[in-house]
């Protein structure tokens, strides 16, 4: 027996009212937006609609329009001078030359010690990099 397609029947929208044509029975709704509003009707998810682009584009200028004049009015406005808060004076020691001579080796020796733990892990890094990885014994065969 050949398919024969069911014929279509004009059904109206239960969201919109719409008539629209349509072969299947069950089909309720015109649209998939008509479905979805339908729905957030029913459940109470949207209580009030999407604003519109206009109506976001005119808030974004009121926006716009209000920073600019509070901009505009803090610049006009006049600014307090503050006095400059002194600055502590760092405590400082005199060194005599022995003693500046012996800091400047410990400063070079750390120095030297950082260099070499940065190429060591530089290295190591290296050395994990081109080292294969290792396949666990259940799997090799």
């Amino acid at each position: 027996m050949p398919y024969v397609p069911r014929p279509a029947t004009i059904v109206r929208c239960a969201h919109c009212s719409t008539p629209f044509e349509s072969r299947n029975l069950r089909r309720k709704y015109c649209s998939n937006s008509c479905n979805v509003l339908a729905s957030y009707q029913r459940t109470g998810a949207r209580s009030e609609p999407r604003p519109s682009k206009a109506d976001l584009e005119r808030g974004l200028a009121t926006l716009i329009e209000l920073m600019t004049a509070k901009e505009r009015a803090a610049a006009s406005a006049p600014k307090p001078i503050a006095a400059p808060k002194p600055k502590p004076a760092p405590e400082t020691k005199e060194l005599s030359l022995s003693e500046a001579k012996a800091k400047l080796q410990e400063l070079a020796y750390a120095r030297k010690k950082v260099r070499e733990l940065t190429e060591k892990l530089a290295e190591d890094k290296k050395l994990k990099e081109t080292k294969p990885a290792k396949t666990s014994p259940k799997h090799s065969r």
